[in-house]
This record gives structure tokens, sequence and C-alpha cells, in this order.
């Protein structure tokens, strides 16, 4: 996995409809999407991971990219699940204390 550094530090190889491609070795591709959740996104900072298999390109993961312990609420959900933000929910953002919201 990346962290949202290291893809920003990397080159853009191209440009898609809302995401830079920042990784392509022919065989695996990696996209920093430039979109947010107010766009739609179910996370800020989505990375979407493709493997070409049978001669085109399917996707293979989809993850926020994370900068330090601290994530937005949305890519907290996605990647503890439903069930942990209601236990760690707070009045703010639904998660304290590791939501970056909550600073």
């Amino acid at each position: 996995m990346y962290t949202l550094s290291e893809l920003e530090a990397m080159p853009t190889l191209a440009t898609g409809q809302a995401d830079d491609l920042k990784v392509d070795t022919g065989a695996k591709r990696v996209w920093l999407s430039r979109c947010t959740i107010e766009d739609g996104e179910p996370f800020n900072n989505k990375v979407t991971v493709e493997r070409l298999q049978d001669g085109r390109w399917v996707t293979d993961e989809e993850y926020p990219a994370i900068e330090d312990q601290k994530e937005d609420c949305a890519s907290l959900v996605w990647r503890l699940g439903m069930e942990a933000m209601w236990e760690n929910r707070c009045r703010r953002c639904e998660l304290l204390p590791m939501c970056s919201l909550n600073n």
C-alpha cells in the first residue's frame, strides 16, 4: 500500500477523467483519484490498483491513501467497518480519537 505522500511525490504518467496514473508496470497500474467524498468517491485520496488479466484491466483493490495515523471518517469507516464506527463514534465526525477531523 502506498501512502499519500509517496503517491504525490511520483510523477503522473497519464491523466484519466478523475484519476492520475502513478505506477504502470505493464501488468499493474496504480491510480490516485483527484476527487473527494464531496465528488462522490467513497473516501478521500482513493487509490485504485488494477492488474492486467486476459488482456484487460481489472480492479484488484481500492483503498484510501493515508498519511501518518490520522484518517478521515469515511476512510476509517471503509477500513474498520460499520460495527467499529458505531462502537467508536464521536460527536463531531463519528470516530474519535482516530479521525483526522478531531485534531
